[in-house]
């Protein structure tokens, strides 16, 4: 084979699967006195979560709203992320795009390899059904379904659901309905309703907002465990400046801009956080 022509191929190759083929190869024949070798590799530096220069605008007649601007920024698998800002910094409208409840205006989001900005609305469907997990500050339970159903009716419509029994762990009260559970054990059941879809993303909106702190913290245990032992992306968007101890990374929103994200290479516990 034309030696110039290989070359020129191993970079079309490198380009197309993202792997760093023409070092691999030259390193290769530097081992074995082969003058070529292909040897697949894991792909290289690919976040699991990536926002690329991520804008948003919202247009009332002649006016537009910047809600945010030139967000960048990624994650990888199993990492516990907590996004702080002030009312109207842009964190709903942050969660509403990864979400895929909303769609950006500019630049572009990427979630284990699926782009989300450039799926149609039926495809957003599915992302939202298959691929992402919420947990909201409210809960939003069905009031006449009981712990279990709850958590049930969440699976019945994804691919590669969980056994939910097994994910809720609430023992004799899985039948019981919403309104006989306390705001933690609701918050619960909320939180394994989004875990038993087994998602690839799991988005927290003010999680521990409406519970007490004792109850928060146990929550944020859970939270903190389900990134670790399943792999899966934990997002908490919050107003509790607390919380970012025990984060793997932390995102400020301010005025719909990132201001800074900061790396934690020691999170706490959750039993050494007070507020």
């Amino acid at each position: 084979m034309n030696e110039k022509f290989l070359i020129i191929f191993m970079k079309i190759y490198e380009n197309f699967v993202g792997y760093d083929t023409l070092s691999i190869f030259t390193e290769k024949s530097r081992q074995n006195g082969r003058k070529y070798a292909i040897i697949p590799l894991a792909r290289a530096n690919m976040n699991y979560l990536t926002l690329e220069h991520v804008s948003k605008q919202y247009r009332t007649g002649a006016v537009t709203v910047d809600a945010l601007t030139d967000v960048s920024f990624s994650l990888d698998d199993g990492e516990f992320a907590v996004v702080l800002g002030s009312s109207g910094a842009g964190k709903t409208t942050l969660l509403n795009l990864l979400g895929g409840m909303d769609t950006a205006t500019a630049g572009k989001i990427t979630l284990d390899g699926t782009e989300v900005t450039a799926l149609n609305r039926r495809e957003l469907t599915d992302y939202r059904r298959f691929d992402v997990g919420f947990v909201f500050q409210f809960y939003n339970l069905m009031p006449n379904l009981t712990a279990l159903e709850n958590v049930e009716i969440a699976t019945e419509i994804c691919k590669n659901a969980l056994d939910p029994v097994t994910v809720l762990e609430l023992g004799e009260r899985l039948k019981h309905f919403p309104a006989r559970l306390s705001g933690g054990e609701q918050q619960r059941v909320s939180i394994a309703r989004a875990i038993a879809k087994n998602p690839k993303l799991l988005l927290c909106d003010e999680p521990t907002g409406a519970l007490d702190f004792e109850t928060g913290k146990h929550i944020l245990t859970l939270l903190h465990d389900v990134s670790k032992t399943r792999k899966k992306p934990v997002i908490v968007v919050t107003h509790n400046a607390a919380i970012k101890e025990m984060a793997d990374r932390v995102i400020y929103i301010r005025s719909g801009c990132i201001e800074r994200i900061e790396t934690n290479e020691h999170p706490r516990s959750v039993e050494e956080i007070e507020w």
